[in-house]
């Protein structure tokens, strides 16, 4: 019974979700079964337990039911089927509740159905006040052509039917339901192409842009379909810097009318562009990430529940250090450090704290720091170590460096999780940085000829490797050696 679907979905369920369920199962207007009933008491008492495993069988749990009965396993399989079906009626019923406005529209259509005219008009206006509230305008054109197809049908069986006008507002959601859904959905299958190279197809795409384009008026007041074209847009045609800024001005404008969900999804666009020009040579982009990153700060929306996710963290120190805006930084830092998970909290402030002070040359303090941590994260570990090693030879630490350069190819030796790439281009930059340090030595000692000919190669190798992280910092160093 342990490896049952009963018993799998039920360990899915909250302590309070299961007082819930319990509450579902023992009442009568849901149930009836009274050994269904009992065996629901019976797995909650034993399922988070350390309980012998003998007492989760099928047998047991027959025992517990039908005590002094032969064991029947079709019917304790019987009394589990129904259970089941239980369990997964509680989760739809959790999932309705969630979408109040689904409940008021099955209200709305058995009110239609019984021709209770007053009490059909009352529950029409009372979604329709919920639908203008809803930030969504997915969920307010989908809910929004469900509640004119109700009204549609009523108001056709009164006497005035053609001067109802709700078959025209089902047709404007639909329409506009369409629209939204597949410009929001084409931007995904675009930016995926882009990640796992794969061609999706998107037929009536080109049709919608043309219809958009040719009615402006029509849809001045989608926001979030305006957004989703703005993406598009950029998406379409990267080259066009234009779709950008217009993009982000549009998000900047009008980020309190979109959920908040839905607004940090946008801005991701806004973000990738921007990371696909730097990546590309365009430096001046890195300026614009950063003004991103401080708009979605400014406006909340890249907080979770009001927690700041360590990757975000992370991401906005390495732009903000990399922009030399390091006060600016150091109170982002500090500010945010208490809306972290506190199960990363310690880990990600020491780490972002370290990587300031390396940015601003305070490589004692940065090293302070990484060596008192440690680090159970691969890619903290990764980061930490790195930073280590860059520190002890700019410290001119060359015996603390090579300790680390073995530590560190050790680390990426042992650690399962480290993947094939990630193992390469570490290994190289340990390979390169050791050979570096090597040359660091001789300076002085060999000759200037012999000294230019090792760096000349080891320049030529480390631009013949494509696979290797921190390959600027190779190329400062050795430009700062010749």
């Amino acid at each position: 019974m342990r490896n049952s679907k009963l018993f799998d979905i039920i360990q899915l369920l909250t302590p309070k979700e299961r007082i819930r369920l319990q509450e579902l199962v023992y009442s009568p207007y849901y149930n009836k079964h009274q050994n269904s009933q009992k065996l629901l008491s019976y797995l909650l008492e034993i399922i988070d337990s350390d309980a012998d495993s003998s007492l989760f069988s099928k047998e047991a749990a027959f025992a517990h039911l039908f005590p002094d009965e032969a064991y029947d396993v079709q019917r304790i399989k019987d009394v589990m089927s129904l259970l089941t079906k239980l369990v997964e009626q509680y989760l739809q019923l959790v999932n309705y509740d969630k979408e109040p406005i689904v409940g008021q529209l099955y209200l709305l259509r058995e009110l239609r159905s019984r021709n209770s005219g007053k009490y059909f008009e009352q529950a029409e206006r009372a979604i329709r006040q919920n639908l203008e509230r809803t930030k969504d305008d997915s969920e307010r054109h989908r809910w929004g052509f469900e509640l004119e197809s109700e009204a549609d049908t009523y108001f056709m069986s009164q006497s005035a039917r053609a001067q109802h006008e709700s078959i025209q507002h089902r047709s404007n959601h639909l329409d506009r339901y369409y629209l939204l859904n597949k410009l929001r959905v084409s931007c995904e299958m675009i930016n995926r192409s882009n990640i796992v190279k794969v061609k999706y197809e998107m037929p009536f795409l080109n049709e919608a842009c043309q219809h958009l384009d040719a009615h402006p008026e029509l849809y001045a007041g989608e926001k979030l379909l305006l957004a989703y074209y703005r993406i598009l847009k950029a998406l379409t045609e990267p080259d066009n810097e234009t779709h950008y800024l217009a993009l982000i001005t549009y998000l900047n404008e009008n980020v309190t009318a979109f959920d908040a969900n839905e607004a940090r999804g946008m801005y991701d666009y806004a973000k990738n562009y921007c990371i696909k020009k730097i990546n590309s040579g365009k430096s001046e982009y890195l300026q614009r990430l950063f003004e991103v990153y401080k708009a979605l700060l400014h406006n909340k929306v890249i907080y979770q529940n009001g927690i700041l996710t360590e990757w975000d963290y992370k991401n906005i120190v390495t732009v903000a250090t990399r922009q030399k805006e390091y006060d600016w930084c150091h109170e982002f830092i500090e500010y945010n450090r208490p809306l972290l998970d506190p199960a990363q909290r310690d880990n990600a402030y020491t780490y972002n704290l370290a990587m300031l002070h390396y940015s601003r040359n305070q490589l004692k303090e940065a090293m302070t720091l990484l060596r008192d941590v440690e680090f159970t994260d691969l890619y903290y570990g990764l980061g930490a170590k790195t930073t280590l090693l860059k520190t002890y030879y700019e410290l001119d630490e060359l015996d603390a460096f090579f300790n680390m350069i073995d530590t560190f190819r050790t680390f990426l030796k042992r650690n399962k999780l480290i993947s094939e790439y990630q193992y390469k281009v570490n290994s190289n930059l340990l390979k390169f940085a050791k050979k570096l340090a090597s040359l660091k030595n001789k300076k002085g000692v060999v000759s200037n000829n012999a000294f230019d000919k090792e760096l000349q190669a080891l320049q030529k190798s480390i631009t013949s490797t494509k696979e290797i992280t921190n390959v600027d910092w190779l190329k400062l160093r050795m430009a700062e050696l010749s």
